[in-house]
């Protein structure tokens, strides 16, 4: 994978966390409040967007690190998604 691919799926992955997170504002807000969990929905989407910068910003380096990368974009799918 080349930094241009990274950068792109990095972008996407930033959408999705935008994405996710009007999802649970506004379609799933009854759902989540109704079983106490909007707090946690609300900090899956947090680390999600923290950690789809930091994707970018590791894509962007000039010295691009595939494991660093791949590191964190498995922490997206494992923490946020288990969230």
């Amino acid at each position: 994978m080349d930094t241009t691919h990274a950068f792109r799926i990095s972008a996407i992955v930033g959408f999705l966390g935008v994405a996710l997170g009007a999802f649970g504002a506004h379609a799933l807000k009854g759902h989540l409040m109704a079983m106490n969990m909007g707090d946690v929905w609300e900090k899956a989407v947090f680390y999600h967007l923290i950690h789809a910068v930091v994707l970018l910003v590791v894509a962007g380096r000039p010295v691009f690190s595939r494991v660093a990368w791949f590191c964190f974009l498995i922490g997206i799918v494992l923490f946020s998604g288990s969230l």
